[in-house]
C-alpha cells in the first residue's frame, strides 16, 4: 500500500516568515525552503575556513 505525504497547498499559511534569512516560497503546491544570500556566504566561509584550520567553538555553533 502506498501513501501519498506530500500535502499540496494553495497559499502560504501566515504564520510562515516570508522576510529575512529563511525564504519560503510555494512552488507547484510545495514548500520550498532557501536561505538569504548572506547566510550562504557565510556558510561557505566558515566550511572553507574549517577545512584550512580549526572552527572556534562559536564558529562550530554557528555552522
Amino acid at each position: 500500500m502506498t501513501t501519498n505525504l506530500l500535502l499540496n497547498l494553495y497559499r502560504l499559511p501566515n504564520s510562515l516568515p516570508r522576510e529575512g534569512s529563511l525564504r519560503i516560497e510555494l512552488l507547484k503546491g510545495l514548500l520550498v525552503f532557501g536561505i538569504s544570500t548572506k547566510i550562504q556566504d557565510r556558510i561557505e566561509t566558515l566550511i572553507a575556513q574549517k577545512t584550512e584550520s580549526a572552527l572556534t567553538s562559536e564558529e562550530e555553533t554557528e555552522l
